[in-house]
């Protein structure tokens, strides 16, 4: 009997931690695999939500927050030098690995960042 709860208490335990949803993007620098020149650094602001900012220091990156429903970090890019605003949506692969995808209107596209060191 004693054994059967070990083993119950032992699997709860181990469910809670699967279940357990990591709300935190690492921060740091990264850069695109396919594109090496872009290069973000993400940051986590007072505000509680993500930005993140290339090399130049503009603004490519803004306001991520994680929507639980897609398990992401949502928000809208901005690629620097354009007058475009993108729906952007960070996803963690790793703990050095970030899946970004930008849609507009029907389009997307997938990128993957790899963190600096």
């Amino acid at each position: 009997m004693a054994l059967n709860l070990l083993f119950i208490s032992m699997g709860l335990v181990f469910s809670l931690n699967i279940c357990a949803q990591n709300t935190d993007l690492p921060t740091g620098k990264y850069t695109g695999v396919e594109s090496p020149d872009f290069i973000v650094r993400i940051y986590k602001a007072q505000d509680g939500r993500y930005y993140g900012r290339d090399s130049l220091g503009n603004l490519v990156l803004d306001g991520l927050q994680f929507d639980a429903g897609d398990k992401a970090f949502k928000g809208t890019m901005t690629p620097s030098g354009k007058n475009v605003t993108l729906s952007a949506a960070l996803s963690v692969e790793g703990a050095d690995r970030l899946k970004m995808v930008v849609t507009k209107f029907l389009m997307s596209h997938t990128q993957y960042l790899t963190r600096i060191k």
